[in-house]
């Protein structure tokens, strides 16, 4: 307050307005970054294993999309021959395995964005692009997290569905 009282008592009102309204230094933004003790995170490089989903042309996804689906499905069938806590269905490009024990695992095709997504009971949704190149050529594979189709399928449900 007395400094306050002091600046207005020695320059003239036009004068102090005129410091308040320029500044030739930028201030400071408060809380523009986080805080952060240490030395920053090293930048990760991009794998140059890193899958990368292949264009398809619609005719060439419908072509590996149901090629894949019908082995899959035959797999899953076979399966269901041999016992009786597994219920198959597959109808319209949509995939629906039910196992009385895990629940409900749903495969089906997205032509729009050229890609097979499953619903998991246990992961959830994932959503999977063919890949052409690369160690996992020929694949369906995640991009989020790298897994393929047929890897969390023999995981949860122990059938191998690689062809």
């Amino acid at each position: 307050m007395y400094r306050s009282r002091l600046l207005r008592l020695s320059f003239p009102p036009s004068r102090l307005l005129c410091r308040r309204s320029f500044s030739h230094s930028p201030r400071p933004l408060l809380h523009a970054t986080p805080f952060r003790l240490g030395p920053p995170p090293p930048a990760s490089p991009a794998s140059p294993s890193s899958p990368v989903p292949s264009i398809l042309s619609d005719r060439e996804y419908h072509d590996k999309a149901n090629e894949y689906l019908d082995h899959v499905v035959a797999q899953y069938e076979d399966l269901q021959d041999s016992r009786e806590d597994i219920d198959v269905e597959f109808s319209s490009g949509v995939l629906t395995i039910i196992f009385a024990r895990q629940g409900t695992y749903v495969i089906n095709k997205q032509p729009p964005n050229k890609q097979i997504w499953l619903s998991s009971p246990l992961t959830g949704p994932r959503r999977f692009d063919y890949v052409s190149a690369g160690p996992r050529a020929g694949h369906w594979i995640c991009m989020r997290d790298g897994s393929s189709l047929a890897d969390i399928l023999r995981e949860e449900t122990g059938v191998d569905v690689h062809s």
